[in-house]
């Protein structure tokens, strides 16, 4: 039987109304406060602080020449690795307006929440550039005009096997900004992390807490030095070595994963290669939204709060003296439970008390 248009409705993350599509359009008229440049992120003296020194060994460039030159320098520096591809690696990272990567179609043009504000990329462990695109402040220092980097960040996605740290949010911001990603080869290392194990010993996954764990370097904390986490508003002579030092990580982190037989590239071949190619597939869903039946949808939301609510009343009335040993330990007790009480509703049918259990419809 087909379901009636109201009962299916779209169920698009990224969706949002006519009044937050205003704001949108706003925010991107509305230019922040600009900051003066600080001395405290200056190359100098963030070396000279000696939790930053491994700095001091890096070469980062604040681009300022032609980009086609650019390009083939990057052909020139990347290196590779035929176990991963073909291609030759570096690593990219987008510094960008925030973290809301939301879009709507509007008039048949996309209008998203986030904009580029720089690129950076990283062709080894110690090579950087910060290529600026929306800082704000009045300097020296030119932004790429948009049409410019965009040419550029297509080529590099065609030529390039790319690291990102959470490729899927990189990829979305490239895909809004209407690039073509289906073609792209990427590794993401935060998604090699998780294959490797690494959460299991790290409190997080995130790009700083790694560097500092896996390569010992302390990452600047940006917010902490200029009161604020607006790109856009931080001038690119403040930016770039905090920009830069997230690509040259990210690429040192990747090489960290993939050295050994224990990279996830040798000990999950496809493991590795389905989770990567998903991240493409789970962002083209997102763009073109879920079909979600929303009645479906509550059912199963209630049925599920049902249960958290039986099981844990189960468990602080008939659990207080249980000696946990793990999770499994626990669900196993309360399932016992459960069956003991349930099988003579049943007539002593096991089958159909774990029906009934399975279902928990019994309230």
């Amino acid at each position: 039987m087909q379901s009636s248009q109201s009962d299916i409705s779209l169920l698009h993350p990224l969706q949002f109304s006519e009044d937050n599509l205003n704001i949108a359009q706003t925010l991107k008229q509305t230019k922040t406060q600009p900051q003066a440049v600080s001395p405290q992120l200056q190359r100098e003296f963030i070396i000279g602080t000696p939790q930053y020194k491994w700095i001091e060994a890096l070469d980062i460039t604040l681009y300022q020449g032609d980009l086609n030159e650019l390009l083939q320098t990057l052909i020139l520096q990347a290196q590779r690795n035929a176990e991963i591809s073909q291609r030759p690696i570096l690593a990219l990272d987008l510094e960008t307006i925030g973290l809301n990567n939301a879009i709507k179609y509007h008039k048949g043009e996309i209008v998203a929440f986030n904009d580029i504000v720089a690129v950076c990329i990283a062709t080894n462990e110690q090579n950087g550039y910060y290529l600026p695109l929306k800082h704000n402040t009045i300097d020296d220092i030119k932004n790429y005009d948009k049409g410019e980097i965009i040419p550029l960040l297509q080529s590099i996605l065609d030529i390039f096997h790319i690291i990102y740290h959470n490729a899927q949010f990189d990829l979305a911001v490239l895909k809004n900004q209407g690039l073509n990603i289906h073609n792209a080869e990427f590794s993401d290392t935060l998604l090699l992390a998780k294959l490797r194990g690494i959460h299991k010993v790290t409190q997080t996954l995130s790009l700083k807490h790694l560097a500092k764990i896996l390569l010992k370097r302390e990452m600047l904390e940006l917010e902490t030095i200029t009161q604020t986490i607006d790109m856009q508003s931080i001038p690119a002579k403040n930016a770039y070595i905090y920009g830069a030092c997230d690509a040259i990580n990210t690429y040192a982190i990747f090489e960290y994963i993939t050295q050994g037989e224990y990279s996830p590239y040798k000990s999950q071949p496809h493991a590795t290669k389905i989770a990567h190619e998903a991240i493409i597939s789970t962002i083209t869903t997102y763009s073109f939204g879920l079909p979600i039946n929303y009645d479906l949808a509550q059912r199963t939301a209630y049925t599920i709060i049902r249960r958290m609510i039986i099981c844990e009343n189960i468990f602080k009335s008939q659990c207080n003296d249980l000696e946990i040993g793990s999770t499994q330990q626990t669900g196993t007790h309360i399932l016992q439970l459960l069956t003991k009480e349930l099988l003579p509703r049943y007539n002593n049918d096991i089958n159909a008390t774990y029906r009934a259990i399975d279902g928990l419809y019994f309230i």
